[in-house]
């Protein structure tokens, strides 16, 4: 549990100072991109994003999150990765020449877009039921079903399930409305047991030749500012910081980490 008390002292005099007081977000994962991003786009106002020392495929998550948001809604943002990803790290141990190694990183959707993959999210952990729009349970399951006749129940259940094909979630293959899966007009033999893709559109960045390069950390972040933010133009900034501890001497993968900046300009 990480212990906020310094930033709960500060907040007690903002006012007063005429400070913004800062909001802290409990249950926040930058790997859950859906929640992350819905939550910052609900707020009122316009954000920029700042991330300092994220690990591994924190960075590449927080510009999936700056792409998600859109230019009019962060307005600024600044990375500081903190180490390589394990895309590039693995690396050290491959014996596969022609094998490619690639960091995911989503981009901008519609609203649209989003809606969908939502809904499509909700019908594979059941959603809610066709009939009476009970949270609790399944169609299959519905007690006001149970006490009807068999030969309407078996008019309610084929009405309650043409509806949903319309109005309920997207096909699971192709997210479009008005079929299901065993009816969608994009399956074909060599998909039709392939599961459904339920993840945001993206960019697969390739960091295949990093290691190979004399500055390693320096080249995944040119990386990350040339291709990982989507329509802007970010700046790579060497801070000039120094590290003195032994673990992160000159020629060590991460020698330059915490001292190189990404800053969308």
């Amino acid at each position: 549990t990480i212990n906020w008390f310094h930033i709960h002292e500060v907040n007690k005099t903002a006012n007063e100072e005429q400070r913004p007081t800062i909001t802290i977000w409990s249950n926040t994962n930058l790997h859950d991109y859906d929640n992350t991003l819905e939550r910052l786009l609900s707020l009122p106002h316009p954000v920029a994003m700042i991330g300092i020392h994220l690990c591994k495929q924190l960075s590449p998550s927080f510009c999936g999150l700056v792409n998600g948001l859109g230019p009019q809604k962060c307005l600024y943002a600044c990375l500081a990765p903190c180490c390589l990803p394990r895309a590039v790290t693995t690396q050290k141990r491959n014996n596969d020449p022609n094998k490619l190694f690639t960091v995911f990183i989503p981009v901008e959707e519609s609203a649209e877009e989003r809606r969908r993959r939502r809904d499509y999210l909700q019908r594979r952990r059941g959603g809610s039921c066709f009939f009476c729009s009970d949270d609790n349970h399944r169609l299959r399951d519905c007690p006001a079903l149970k006490d009807l006749p068999d030969n309407i129940r078996a008019v309610k259940l084929q009405e309650s399930r043409q509806q949903s094909e319309t109005s309920a979630a997207p096909c699971w293959n192709c997210l479009q409305y008005g079929h299901y899966k065993a009816n969608c007009p994009t399956t074909t033999d060599t998909n039709r047991s392939k599961p459904p893709s339920q993840q945001p559109r993206a960019m697969n960045l390739d960091v295949t030749n990093v290691l190979k390069s004399p500055k390693p950390f320096l080249a995944y972040c040119q990386i990350l500012a040339a291709q990982g933010f989507q329509n802007r133009e970010v700046k790579v900034i060497e801070t000039d910081l120094e590290n003195k501890v032994k673990m992160h001497q000159e020629g060590n993968w991460n020698g330059e980490r915490k001292s190189i900046y990404l800053i969308t300009v």
